[in-house]
């Protein structure tokens, strides 16, 4: 016979866990509606930002973060870098992974860290070394369990990451990148696309290019975004009609520095938003998962309670025919 009591304790449990999911649902959609609005808010600033390197830098980007001039040969007033020769290759490759610092958030981290350790697996046949950048601990534990060595963790980042906030990563990224340390910088981030819809994005970062700057362009935003982008992209003023204080040279070194904070920046804020829609729709899915459990267990206690008191009765009318 159905054990009622057992089942009726755990009825109970899972009504306790959709409170917890349920609760975790409704604080995941309200961070994910600022984490949306902080990317979608960031989109138009980092197309114009790129629209202006763009047109800035033409065919050939001149500059040490695109690996074809040591800082000496491009400016002597190069500020807040190191200062070194033109660097040797080292067949070092950093790679800049961003996850979340919590579970919770389905397949969000599984993602991210499949397309690292594909493109690794790729590219280890070139006999690269591979360090890695850590925003977020579950990109930290990737690195440890395959061995990778982890030059730095940024787990303290929040929901909706200030500009400011983001500034270590990429002065570190930029320094070890002049000083010679790597060669090459890859970026590996979820692009926000829809509640339903998000995007693994790998981005080579440095050495900086037009093709670059132009990917980049291009791969940020849902549909309707990357559209208006592609169609407007080649619609600014032509480049001889800029004059530039005090000269070309001066301003792109100023701005280049500051477009890869942007694209770093920009790839935080996609991450956090797709990261707190995948957990909203994980928590969604969990507390209907336990509405429909709860459902099946109260079905399954009624019609154990029913054939309990069914055989009572079967047993009281069979105990008074015997006593007649």
């Amino acid at each position: 016979m159905v054990n009622t009591k057992e089942i009726k304790k755990r009825i109970n449990s899972v009504k306790n866990t959709k409170k917890i999911t349920k609760a975790m649902e409704m604080i995941a959609a309200v961070k994910m509606r600022k984490a949306i609005q902080a990317a979608v808010n960031t989109r138009d600033y980092s197309a114009l930002a790129n629209n202006l390197m763009d047109n800035l830098s033409g065919k050939k980007i001149d500059h040490p973060l695109a690996r074809n001039k040591s800082i000496e040969e491009f400016d002597n007033s190069f500020e807040n870098q190191v200062k070194s020769d033109k660097p040797e290759f080292t067949g070092k490759h950093l790679l800049i992974v961003i996850t979340s610092n919590r579970g919770l958030c389905g397949s969000y981290n599984a993602k991210i860290i499949k397309k690292a350790y594909e493109f690794i697996s790729k590219e280890k046949k070139t006999e690269e070394v591979f360090d890695v950048l850590a925003i977020g601990s579950k990109a930290a534990l990737f690195a440890k369990r395959n061995k990778l060595n982890l030059i730095s963790l940024f787990d303290s980042i929040g929901d909706t990451p200030t500009y400011d906030e983001l500034l270590p990563v990429s002065n570190l990224v930029q320094e070890k990148f002049l000083n010679g340390t790597y060669d090459k910088v890859t970026l590996f981030f979820t692009n926000y696309i829809s509640g339903l819809s998000q995007e693994v994005i790998q981005r080579q970062l440095l050495p900086i290019s037009r093709e670059s700057i132009i990917e980049s362009f291009e791969q940020v935003g849902d549909e309707r975004t990357k559209k208006d982008h592609n169609k407007n992209k080649f619609d600014s003023i032509e480049i001889s009609e800029y004059e530039y204080e005090p000269n070309k040279k001066r301003v792109l070194n100023y701005l280049l520095p500051m477009l890869v904070e942007v694209l770093i920046y920009q790839a935080v804020l996609e991450s956090s938003a797709s990261e707190h829609s995948s957990r909203m729709m994980a928590m969604k899915n969990a507390s209907d998962s336990a509405s429909e459990m709860i459902d099946n267990l109260t079905l399954e206690f009624n019609k154990g309670r029913q054939a309990a008191i069914t055989q009572e009765i079967s047993e009281i009318v069979g105990g008074a025919v015997a006593l007649e």
